[in-house]
């Protein structure tokens, strides 16, 4: 089994009981399929680029899922003929990050992220950190070299701009 993600977008639900039957018919037909439903985050309802049917708005849902490579096609083909699902994107995944958005469980119930702990730094502080040090070894590396900028000899006569006279 391999770790695979999956976007939705479906059409806006009216309410919250709309949200948990859409995610409760999107894992049916990822566990119909064989798939361990890893985490699932709602990311929000946004304006889409083009117009999909009648639609000029979606709900994007990101669903991380263990599954076995010969049941994905079999997935994309009951996505695709979902009239819940607008469209569906399933990728390979190397790596589950933190989630970014609203997180529910299995059945459709909102999970509560827990706040970061405190006596901790934020990994953004860190990163500025590690792309300083960064820009110190690239300056230290894209020094010129004093030979690279004198122009090679080639051992011919040198032109010059004076007429012969």
């Amino acid at each position: 089994m391999s770790l695979y993600e999956a976007m939705f977008l479906v059409e806006p639900p009216s309410g919250d009981g709309d949200i948990k039957s859409i995610l409760q018919h999107i894992h049916g037909i990822l566990k119909n399929n064989g798939a361990r439903i890893v985490q699932t985050e709602k990311w929000g309802e946004r304006k889409l680029a083009y117009q999909i049917g009648q639609h000029k708005r979606a709900l994007y849902i990101l669903i991380h899922f263990n599954a076995s490579g010969e049941s994905i096609p079999h997935m994309r083909r009951a996505f695709t003929l979902s009239d819940t699902v607008l469209r569906h994107l399933i990728l390979a995944d190397d790596l589950v990050e933190e989630p970014t958005g609203d997180v529910f469980d299995e059945e459709g119930n909102f999970v509560p992220r827990p706040p970061p702990p405190e006596d901790e730094e934020p990994a953004q502080e860190e990163a500025v950190e590690q792309a300083e040090e960064g820009d110190e070894a690239a300056a230290v590396a894209s020094e010129p070299d004093d030979e690279a900028d004198e122009p090679e000899d080639k051992g011919g006569e040198a032109e010059t701009d004076a007429a012969p006279g």
